[in-house]
This record gives structure tokens, sequence and C-alpha cells, in this order.
């Protein structure tokens, strides 16, 4: 169970230690740090430009930084697209 009351901080630290194996950690932390910058992107627009992001897109936005975050930087190849959308992954 993640703490939601706590800082980012406390985020963070709770979730890499989550007894995972390493790649589930770092698809994990992928996540984190996308679902945070499209949520802040999906925040300044709303707040500075009344532009309002359906949640369906943000999850999307979230799903595709993520995959190609864990293929190009983190080298994951045998992940598929589909599979990732999915999360139908097995670690």
């Amino acid at each position: 169970m993640v703490n939601l009351e706590g800082s980012i901080k406390d985020l963070f630290q709770e979730l890499f230690g989550l007894q995972r194996s390493k790649k589930a950690r770092k698809a994990i932390h992928a996540i984190a740090i996308q679902t945070m910058w499209a949520l802040w992107k999906n925040r300044n627009g709303k707040v500075f430009s009344n532009k309002h992001g359906p949640v369906q897109l943000i999850r999307e936005e979230i799903k595709e930084a993520s995959y190609k975050s864990l293929k190009v930087r983190l080298k994951y190849t045998s992940i598929t697209r589909q599979e990732w959308w999915d999360f139908n992954v097995v670690w």
C-alpha cells in the first residue's frame, strides 16, 4: 500500500522499498516519473491556458511516455507496446 498523504520523497522511498525485481522497480519508477510529469503538464495547461485534459488522454500519455522510457533508456527490448498498454508484463 502506498502512502498518499506524504511528500514526493516519501512516495519514492516507498516505491523503492517494494520487494520486486530490479526490472519491476525500474518500470515502477518510470511510471511514477511519467505520471508526475503528465499531471504537472495537465495542471499547468488548466491553470495557465484553461485547457482541460480528459483523464483517458492523460492515462494514454503516461502509458506511451513510460513505454518509450523503458524501451529507450532502460533497454527493455522484450516488451511490446501492446503488452505494456495492457500491462500484461511478466517480470
